[in-house]
């Protein structure tokens, strides 16, 4: 497995962790305990300084979570829409196929009809 195949299942591995309901809950316990320990270190510069630099840590490799899965989506949304499109020309074949052959049995080209009668 090469190592940018490996970088995107961990990638998408991580997202589908990072978006679940239960990393939430850890998120809310994380910073409950954080706050706990406020009085415990008297609310000092580097108790604050943990939870700045933990969300700074946490925000930048999210930022870049997301543009991978982003760009991941949008690739597949592309195939869909490469695939719905290949389906209707095909569609639009086969109809103007059957519309060649219906004119084709009834004797007449494409745009041909019979003149109306002449009415005097």
């Amino acid at each position: 497995m090469t190592a940018s195949r490996w970088a995107e299942r961990f990638a998408a591995g991580v997202a589908n962790a990072a978006c679940s309901f239960s990393a939430f809950w850890v998120a809310v316990a994380i910073v409950a305990a954080w706050a706990a320990t406020g009085p415990y270190f008297d609310y000092s510069d580097t108790w604050q300084l943990v939870i700045n630099t933990g969300t700074t840590i946490v925000t930048f490799l999210m930022a870049f979570l997301l543009g991978v899965n982003q760009r991941r989506q949008e690739a597949a949304q592309q195939r869909q829409d490469l695939y719905m499109l290949h389906l209707l020309e095909a569609v639009r074949d086969t109809l103007l196929a059957r519309r060649g052959e219906i004119e084709g049995d009834a004797g007449l080209g494409v745009g041909d009809a019979e003149p109306a009668p002449a009415e005097e």
